[in-house]
């Protein structure tokens, strides 16, 4: 999907968003180097963990994509 989205597009925000963290610990999880070692190699601007579950980050995740869209905004991009 990535190389879709950035043949179609110039100017992204691109915000990997990590769903099921209260699972974090389970057998099976995405090491945390591994996740920084994506975001760092597609250019990905943030990256967050959120849980449905328990709610964690997300009203978090929508504030971030909100305010690196901004920043672009706000630089004419």
């Amino acid at each position: 999907w990535y190389e879709i989205v950035t043949q179609n597009s110039k100017h992204l925000s691109i915000i990997l968003v990590g769903s099921k963290c209260d699972l974090v610990k389970e057998k099976g999880a995405i090491d945390f180097e591994e996740i920084l070692e994506f975001q760092k190699s597609h250019n990905i601007e943030g990256y967050i963990e959120t849980s449905s579950k328990t709610g964690e980050n997300n009203k978090d995740v929508f504030e971030l994509l909100v305010r690196k869209i901004k920043e672009k905004m706000d630089k004419n991009i």
